[in-house]
């Protein structure tokens, strides 16, 4: 994989609804890391809870036990074909990132971090898990997010990264499709060149 870009943010922030409106107008290939993760849980380990699987496999391999199956899952996914354009969605943390990026040989891995104010994140991630959640009951789903990494990789997009505003309108969806589909990055001035491509120190 070369044509690589990691779209990540909190629940309910629009990750997959822009990606399906991407592949609308364009082939792309998109792996979503959590149904992959969750279902390699089924299948390897049924008879336990997921957070026990999850223990009990870094007991064993160490802390990237998850990142060793994801991209196994990738690798059983993709049949090792090399696409033009993939999208990664899914990804909670630098270090998950590099691990994958490491593996595939991803030279120039792009991130896309994409943010929105609380309500509109709490609502979409109902609506979408058909739940009625309280504010705080949320805000516990979104710092188990932070303290799985994506916190750290919020503060690092800011600084290197694409960190977007989701407003919930067409314009926000067609300017992603632009970086991605049409390489705007490419004939774009120096500096959003420099905040698309992500070097992983």
């Amino acid at each position: 994989m070369k044509n690589v870009f990691f779209i990540v943010g909190p629940h309910g922030v629009g990750k997959t609804y822009v990606v399906s409106n991407i592949k609308k107008v364009t082939d792309v290939q998109h792996i979503d890391l959590g149904p992959l993760i969750r279902e390699a849980h089924k299948v390897f380990a049924p008879g336990i809870t997921f957070q026990e699987w999850i223990e009990k496999g870094e007991k064993q391999y160490g802390k990237n036990f998850t990142d060793i199956i994801l991209c196994k899952q990738i690798e059983r996914l993709t049949g090792g074909e090399e696409k033009g354009i993939t999208i990664i969605t899914g990804s909670r943390s630098l270090e998950g990132i590099k691990f994958i990026t490491d593996r595939f040989h991803i030279d120039r891995p792009r991130i896309m971090y994409i943010t929105a104010p609380f309500e509109q994140l709490k609502s979409n991630y109902e609506r979408r898990e058909k739940l009625d959640l309280t504010d705080e009951q949320f805000r516990m789903i979104l710092q188990a997010e932070k303290d799985m990494g994506l916190g750290r990789l919020e503060e690092y997009a800011r600084q290197h990264c694409l960190y977007l505003q989701n407003d919930n309108t067409d314009n926000f969806v067609e300017k992603i499709q632009e970086f991605i589909i049409q390489g705007k990055e490419k004939r774009g001035n120096e500096k959003m060149k420099k905040k698309l491509i992500y070097y992983i120190l």
